[in-house]
């Protein structure tokens, strides 16, 4: 996954929510985060039009896409418009 946080690649993923239901979704990978035991995927979720956090151990990687994300990398993150 930090390959494609370095390569800004879009992906597909099934995510498993706390109640085991899976769903699929488009994300565009921002950043890993450490939390106490558990690992964070902070991105982008085509699916909610915002940025959400996914649980490592819940993340289910489908596809990596060709098609990358707009705009470089440290802009995404603190949510500067690609104009600004």
């Amino acid at each position: 996954m930090r390959d494609v946080i370095r390569r800004q690649c879009k992906v597909a993923i099934s995510y498993e929510d706390a109640h085991g239901s899976l769903s699929d979704r488009t994300i565009s990978p921002i950043a890993i985060v450490y939390f106490d035991e558990v690992r964070v995927l902070a991105a982008w979720c085509e699916h909610r039009s915002a940025f959400r956090h996914f649980r490592v151990d819940r993340l289910h990687l489908r596809t990596i896409l060709d098609e990358r994300y707009p705009g470089r990398r440290p802009r995404t993150i603190f949510g500067i418009p690609a104009n600004g």
